[in-house]
């Protein structure tokens, strides 16, 4: 029954009274990252349909029946038409909300984006016609079902992470991807998204409420706030409203030569939509290449794809590559988000007010000591000895300033490509205030 998240579980009630917990993040993200070293194909795949379970809050059963038709982009996220599960009671129209699905640019093992990324330019996605499953296949339920319960939980460095996370081994299964992605919106922060929202995104039931209820609609600004906080973005900082990486070209042959990129790596692309959503995930590879050579074996088999294989491709696309908002318009934003950009951009300004005082200081302080000297060498023995001793304090004097001018400085920012950890660069969020 897709009505039933324990359908999908059949090996993790074995014994009596064990039941399937929700995912803790901290769990959720060790996972992705050791699945993401795994050099097996099926491993790819399976990444990527975990990480949009997680981020879509769907069953298992739904993330199966994923169409490419069902994918969609935006300025700053992707989207995914998820037909209404057939639990829901009547048509009500509303059959075809969008579930927003955003990138991760600071935490590149929890980015859906780019998990699908790796996903595409690994399988060659060629089955983008108006039913073509984006996992293709007539049993994936079946198979991730095997795959996460068989290959995945079974690697010691997860049962580790799950032992520190107070977990047995059967109290984690395929639904709990689900549950732990709802459970950390709703109490992993104390300002989460409004709990209506939640329970449109995960197709659930608020206790006490009737299965339908017309007066509980969806609506785009609290499915995006989700999105956002699901993807592993920090909400308590300003960061939260980072933009995705994206290509952005100031001139027409630069553009030219990125389609060109584009329809050889994926030809088979022919809807706006789609193609919109390739250069999206495209972008966010391209961005966390670096990380991704540090992180990832040698032979894993997405350093085989068509993207290593032509020579000055790779340095083309990491021209063009940038997390900044050049126009885009970000979303899912909540105002509190604002006023911690605000508080961050004061903080700057003070500081920088507090460094152009001391260099002030310290350049009035550099020309009076070269004055006394010269003042000192021109005169006779006696009048040196009228001379003020102060400049004998100066290189004291001088050390105390440029340590008081080091210390307010604000922390420089990363710079925005190559970075060996994968994080993104603060200084997007200068672009990115809600």
């Amino acid at each position: 029954s897709r009505n039933s998240d324990t359908a999908d579980e059949p090996a993790v009630r074995k014994r009596k009274g064990t039941r399937v917990e929700a995912m803790p993040l901290s769990l959720f993200r060790e996972i992705s990252k050791v699945t993401m070293r795994r050099t097996e194909r099926e491993f790819v795949q399976g990444r990527a349909y975990m990480l949009l379970e997680w981020n879509l809050m769907s069953r298992n059963s739904d993330t199966a029946e994923l169409l490419y038709s069902h994918l969609g982009c935006t300025d700053d996220c992707l989207q995914f038409y998820v037909i209404r599960p057939q639990n829901d009671d009547g048509d009500d129209g509303r059959d075809w909300d969008p579930k927003h699905v955003y990138a991760n640019p600071l935490i590149p093992e929890l980015c859906p984006v780019l998990a699908v990324g790796i996903y595409w330019l690994t399988y060659h996605p060629n089955n983008f016609a108006a039913r073509g499953k984006f996992f293709p296949g007539s049993s994936q339920r079946q198979r991730f079902r095997k795959h996460f319960c068989t290959q995945v939980l079974e690697d010691e460095g997860i049962k580790a992470a799950m032992e520190s996370n107070g977990l047995l081994t059967g109290e984690i299964g395929v639904a709990s991807i689900r549950l732990g992605s709802a459970t950390y919106c709703t109490s992993g922060t104390t300002a989460p998204p409004p709990i209506v929202a939640i329970r449109v995104r995960a197709e659930g039931k608020i206790k006490g409420r009737q299965r339908k209820d017309e007066s509980l609609w969806y609506d785009r600004a609290g499915d995006q706030h989700i999105g956002r906080l699901v993807a592993g973005l920090p909400f308590d900082k300003p960061d939260f409203a980072i933009p995705p990486p994206m290509f952005h070209t100031n001139d027409q042959e630069s553009r030219k030569k990125l389609d060109g990129i584009f329809r050889l790596l994926f030809k088979d692309i022919n809807s706006p939509r789609a193609r919109s959503a390739a250069e999206m995930v495209l972008a966010s590879f391209v961005y966390h290449l670096d990380f991704l050579r540090k992180e990832l074996p040698r032979n894993h088999p997405v350093f085989k794809s068509q993207l290593f294989a032509h020579a000055g491709m790779i340095d083309e696309l990491k021209q063009h590559v940038t997390i900044e908002r050049n126009g885009r318009q970000v979303t899912g934003v909540p105002p509190y988000v604002s006023l911690l950009k605000a508080m961050e951009q004061m903080n700057q300004r003070i500081a920088q007010g507090i460094i152009n005082e001391l260099q002030s200081c310290l350049s009035s302080e550099v020309a009076a000591g070269a004055s006394q000297n010269n003042h000192v060498h021109e005169g006779s023995s006696t009048e040196a000895t009228m001379v003020p001793k102060e400049p004998a304090n100066q290189p004291a004097n001088l050390r105390i300033i440029s340590h008081a001018i080091e210390s307010a400085a604000p922390n420089q920012r990363r710079s925005q490509l190559g970075t060996s950890s994968g994080r993104a660069p603060d200084a997007a969020c200068t672009q990115a205030g809600g």
